[in-house]
């Protein structure tokens, strides 16, 4: 008989996701949405992989992975072969015994399988770079409408979405527009591999690389705007009138958050330490079973999340608000610019970028934020590829390089 997983929520809260197969605005006004859940119960077999989340702070910093095989009953079974790999190799490598090392800067699920069962930890990578992006300049775009977003697999494999369907793909020889059959606007890319690329858009519009080939289809009928995972089978969607759809197996979930603003921005380092940001100065926190809304001491909206581990978190917004979680509460950092900063990206604590909506990069260098360059204009994106290079993307579309 064959075995088959799906995710499982364990007694912290951890999510565990396994699969035999491959796993794949404003208020609501549409069309009737699926129930909404906090978590599904239990289901067997499984692969555990501990801890499910971990950050590094040093290229060539290792650390171990472990997996629990759970059989149908959901007892442990011993003497399992388990066989790992990692999803971005850019970021992370990983062994036979499960030792993970740090390879560069960013996140790379590491997968962990057992017989037909795969499950998955999250590795995120925080190392400064030796010259940060220093030298930024507006490059040749082969479309004229606004770009929104823009996500980084490496230098070689950059994809950027935006307005009336827009997508863009960089390989190293120059940016190319791909023909994926939509027309709703894009405002969020986020990928879990190569392979494994997921951008969301106005309408509940998703498109999905799964494999080698695009699919178009709708999550609920709001706008999402913001899109992140733990893996490519563990995916958080955000967007209009507090919705935050999960990926579940091969179906998607909406989840109860308890939020009722539009929702702008998503992070985590894994998917039991998840942050959704959004209007009014909302943040809401995820645990792997409760979403719990934490005191921003800001009513502004806020746009953009990014951090480098659940003690170490950057929050951005309007009127130039910028925050900082240390683990214990939020503070307001002191902004450079009155401008409302759309984007966040960074390499560790000590190198993080914003854009902002007057053409403005921002760099924090673990002190103070300043203004790093300034091309006018609405810069809406930025994601960088660690010791490589770095884009933000906004207005008719413009695309930035920086370089270190």
């Amino acid at each position: 008989m064959s075995l088959i997983g799906r995710p499982r929520f364990g007694p912290a809260g951890v999510v565990l996701v396994c699969a035999a197969v491959a796993c794949v605005g404003d208020f609501f006004t549409g069309p009737a949405t699926p129930p909404i859940v906090a978590a599904p119960p239990p289901v067997f077999p499984q692969v555990d992989v501990n801890p499910a989340g971990a950050t590094l702070g040093a290229v060539g910093a290792t650390v171990t992975l472990s997996t629990t095989f759970l059989d149908s009953a959901g007892n442990p079974v011993s003497g399992v072969r388990v066989t790992w790999r990692t999803l971005n190799s850019a970021i992370a490598t990983v062994g036979v015994n499960g030792r993970v090392t740090a390879v560069a800067s960013g996140q790379a699920a590491i997968a962990g399988t057992a017989d037909t069962l795969t499950g998955y930890a999250l590795l995120t990578v925080a190392v400064a770079q030796a010259n940060p992006f220093a030298t930024w300049q507006a490059v040749p775009s082969p479309v004229p409408d606004e770009l929104r977003a823009v996500w980084a697999l490496d230098a070689s494999d950059v994809y950027a979405a935006g307005k009336a369907g827009r997508v863009l793909h960089q390989t190293g020889s120059g940016w190319s527009s791909l023909a994926l059959g939509v027309k709703e606007n894009l405002n969020a890319v986020w990928g879990g591999s190569d392979t494994s690329v997921f951008i969301v858009g106005d309408g509940g519009r998703l498109l999905r690389l799964n494999g080698t080939a695009w699919s178009a289809s709708k999550v609920g009928s709001t706008t999402l705007r913001a899109v992140w995972g733990a893996s490519p089978a563990d995916v958080f969607l955000a967007g209009d009138g507090g919705r935050v759809w999960r990926l579940d197996g091969p179906s998607w979930t909406l989840l109860a958050t308890g939020a009722t603003k539009n929702l702008a921005g998503v992070w985590g380092t894994s998917a039991s330490d998840v942050y959704v940001v959004g209007d009014g100065g909302t943040v809401l926190h995820f645990d792997g079973a409760v979403w719990t809304k934490l005191a921003s001491g800001t009513t502004k909206n806020l746009r953009a999340v990014w951090g480098v581990s659940p003690s170490d978190v950057f929050v951005a917004g309007d009127g130039g608000t910028l925050l900082h979680f240390d683990g214990t509460g939020w503070s307001a950092m002191t902004s450079p610019v009155p401008d409302g900063i759309n984007a966040l990206w960074g390499t560790a604590h000590s190198e993080v970028y914003a854009t902002t909506s007057t053409g403005k990069i921002l760099h924090f260098n673990g002190t103070a934020w300043t203004i790093a360059a300034t091309f006018g204009g609405n810069l809406k994106g930025i994601w960088g590829a660690y010791n490589a290079l770095a884009y933000a993307v906004g207005g008719g579309g413009k695309i930035v390089r920086g370089a270190p």
